[in-house]
């Protein structure tokens, strides 16, 4: 019986082809025999492709012979095609890594991040999520990223609120391992994000409510009527036409505003999310800005007194807002049971991210784009931040009822 060793892998080129060929021995199991194979090593380098030539034979070598007993392993055959992609000058592919080793490793790398860029009641939060939905999986944990499917994740979140645990709380759950996914996408380890997937259900009584106009106007003119609130009038203008948080509004930058013929833009990176941001300045905004750029001052931040990561957590932002809210007369909504049992008002700085999404929303813009301004990852998440209004909804029924509608529809089912 011939052997393969008797017979190396050895390449040769057609006379009409750019590549070469490579030749090599491999076991028939039904033949009990040795057979030639040839494989287009699509190679132009006569000493590149022989070594792959080789590599083809040590595939072959491992998965079969006389014995007919494989000895391959996922792991033998991905460093394989590295090799092969190594000598023909490519990328080498990324290997798969399971939810248990990818989740822990963005766990740890989050915690580096604290204090500087991240809070620790933020990073408990997180792994809280991360650990609950790592024990819900049981040995699935151990699946790669790759092999998760919309359906294991609906069945999560509905576990989830069937054990009682409140819309609002899943949905923020689902946002955290989200942005898991998202990251895993961009680096090559899932080609989708299952998360988005999830039909979630919205507890109105538990989001953040939006602005009516009256609210946003009330507010704006209180923030108008004196010097002393001159920093938190450019901070809300910034949150109400960017839907950016209030640690980044704050920390704004004049060195990140680019200013160009017709339109400025607001360059930024998210301080939660490190997403690279580029919004137009439109708007009460722009009117604001072009008012500030005539005013002298030594400061790099567009409100001085607000700025800074420090100022944000020691001085309670936050707080600020609030009591601003109250002077210029407005009032939100008592909101029980929040996540670990807290309660919250619906109207704060953030419900500006609310109002901002909503307002693209009932002006017809697609959430694609409102993503890009909100920085939002997914679909799922932008949901929650949009309020339609009546009219857009009333909008919606007229024309799906509209009588060319309507006729269209009976010639329709007349064709059939």
């Amino acid at each position: 019986m011939s052997t393969p060793l008797a017979r190396p892998a050895a390449v040769y080129r057609r006379k009409k082809s750019l590549y070469y060929s490579a030749v090599f021995q491999v076991w028939d199991a039904r033949a009990q025999r040795w057979k030639q194979a040839m494989k287009s090593t699509r190679c132009t380098d006569e000493s590149k492709a022989l070594q792959i030539a080789r590599e083809f034979e040590r595939v072959s070598l491992a998965a079969g012979g006389v014995s007919g007993e494989a000895r391959i392993s996922r792991d033998f055959v991905v460093e394989i095609i590295n090799d092969i992609l190594r000598i023909a000058g490519h990328r080498e592919v990324v290997d798969s890594k399971s939810w248990k080793s990818y989740s822990d490793a963005w766990l740890k790398a989050a915690a580096k991040r604290v204090p500087k860029t991240l809070s620790a009641s933020s990073l408990k939060a997180y792994t809280s999520y991360v650990n609950n939905f790592t024990v819900w999986l049981g040995k699935d944990a151990e699946l790669a990223l790759g092999n998760f499917t919309g359906d294991m994740l609906q069945n999560w979140y509905l576990s989830g609120i069937e054990e009682g645990l409140k819309p609002t709380t899943m949905n923020i759950a689902a946002s955290t391992i989200s942005t898991i996914f998202e990251r895993a996408r961009d680096e090559g380890y899932a080609t989708r994000n299952p998360v988005n997937l999830i039909s979630r259900e919205l507890n109105n009584s538990n989001t953040r409510d939006p602005y009516t106009p009256a609210e946003v106007e009330r507010l704006l003119s209180y923030l108008r009527a004196s010097t002393e609130r001159r920093d938190w009038l450019t901070v809300t203008l910034l949150g109400l036409c960017t839907s950016q948080r209030l640690t980044d509004c704050a920390n704004a930058l004049r060195t990140q505003i680019v200013v160009q013929p017709g339109t400025w833009i607001w360059e930024m990176q998210q301080g939660k999310t490190k997403k690279k941001m580029r919004i137009p300045i439109v708007g009460p905004l722009a009117s604001h800005l072009t008012e500030l750029w005539q005013e002298p001052t030594d400061s790099l931040y567009l409100a001085p007194s607000l700025a800074g990561v420090a100022a944000a957590r020691n001085r309670g932002l936050s707080t600020q807002f609030t009591e601003i809210l109250k002077s210029a007369g407005i009032e939100g909504r008592k909101v029980e049971g929040q996540g670990r049992g807290l309660s919250f008002n619906s109207l704060t700085f953030h419900s500006l991210r609310h109002t901002c999404n909503s307002l693209l929303a009932n002006a017809g813009i697609t959430p694609e784009v409102r993503r890009m301004i909100t920085g939002h990852s997914n679909d799922a998440t932008n949901l929650i931040y949009t309020h339609l209004e009546d009219a857009t909804k009333s909008k919606a029924l007229n024309k799906a009822f509209s009588p060319k509608k309507k006729a269209a529809a009976r010639k329709a089912a007349a064709g059939d």
